[in-house]
């Protein structure tokens, strides 16, 4: 005996359970922001459509309102999806874009295909690129087009919506808070300098230099990557081997990764952490720890908010989405907070 096919709900019969029109039903599942229906009847069509098992087409809906219920996250600094930086920023910017009832797409920036492919191949009705390099291409075509688009990580164009961590503030307060130890000798391996947030990490570390009457020392600066491991324990050698002739008793690292690489390097000839050099980083992922002398310690490091910088993105690129006059970018800089873990260690006086 065969079984009765079950009958598709559509959002008439929403309406008609309702009692309210087609359209309104749309505007209330949609979740369309800016809409003005009283609690009472946004309440009446909910559980009119819970009642009714009402299930959405992504298809029916792309149709009704062109849109595809897609956003792009593209990563430009790496292909790992679960590296802790762009995991912990997806656990901000999932549950925000699934909340109103929007798809995600994540894919990598390789060197032959530019944003505007990305978003094309994706058909996303706008995109979140994360880390993006000063020389990614595509981005006149999103301006241009005015495609909801917003940077993290790095700044992508002043006309483009930028949500990062308040770099240059995070990089003051690392430096600061050795100059607070009793350091004065304080050695920089700095993140992607063709990346804004590794630029503006120099510039608060220099900032908190000045402020604290301490020349700064170029010698003792080493520009190293986010993300590149080897390349970081290459740099942070270098450094060492600048150690003798220019002596420094404290590093500031641009991002935990890096610090971790000069942890290594450093043990490699040994040296203790923080007995013979401290060590800070920034970006600070829950329970950030770094192998010290065979023993688990807790990085000391500028903690990023991580979910609400992800969370801000997402939206920020939504009200793009929604918005019928295009204001100005909007640059949202969030502070990071100071955590005091077991690699930096007080200079006597």
């Amino acid at each position: 005996m065969s079984k009765r096919k079950r009958k598709v709900v559509t959002r008439n019969d929403v309406a008609r359970k309702a009692q309210v029109s087609p359209s309104a039903v749309s505007l209330v599942l949609n979740n369309t922001p800016g809409v003005r229906i009283s609690k009472q009847t946004r309440a009446r069509i909910l559980a009119a459509a819970n009642e009714l098992g009402y299930r959405p087409s992504a298809i029916a809906r792309a149709v009704s309102t062109g849109r595809t219920h897609t956003i792009g996250v593209l990563l430009c600094n790496t292909d790992q999806i679960f590296e802790p930086y762009t995991a912990f920023l997806l656990q901000g910017i999932w549950p925000t874009l699934r909340e109103h009832q929007y798809r995600l797409t994540i894919d990598a920036l390789t060197k032959d295909r530019d944003i505007a492919i990305f978003c094309r191949e994706h058909a996303a009705d706008g995109v979140i690129i994360i880390a993006p390099p000063d020389n990614v291409t595509g981005v006149d075509l999103i301006i241009d087009q005015g495609y909801p688009a917003v940077s993290v990580g790095s700044e992508l164009a002043p006309e483009v919506d930028y949500v990062d961590l308040d770099n240059s503030h995070a990089a003051y307060l690392a430096t600061s808070y050795l100059i607070r130890m009793g350091h004065r000798r304080i050695a920089h391996l700095t993140g992607d300098i063709h990346m804004s947030s590794g630029r503006e990490r120099l510039w608060g570390y220099r900032r908190a230099l000045a402020e604290a009457g301490i020349e700064f020392d170029p010698n003792i600066v080493i520009e190293s990557y986010y993300g590149e491991r080897e390349k970081s324990i290459t740099h942070a050698r270098e450094l060492l081997s600048r150690r003798h002739d220019h002596s420094y008793t404290a590093v500031f690292a641009g991002s935990d990764e890096i610090a971790g690489s000069f942890v290594e390097a450093a043990q490699e000839i040994g040296l203790g952490i923080p007995e013979d050099i401290s060590v800070i980083g920034i970006n600070g992922f829950p329970q950030q720890t770094t192998i010290v002398d065979r023993s688990i310690k807790l990085l000391s490091t500028i903690r990023q908010p991580f979910l609400e910088i992800g969370s801000r993105a997402a939206r920020l690129v939504l009200q793009r989405l929604n918005e019928k006059e295009t204001p100005r970018a909007q640059k949202l800089l969030l502070r990071g907070e100071l955590v005091e873990g077991h690699t930096v260690r007080r200079l006597s006086s």
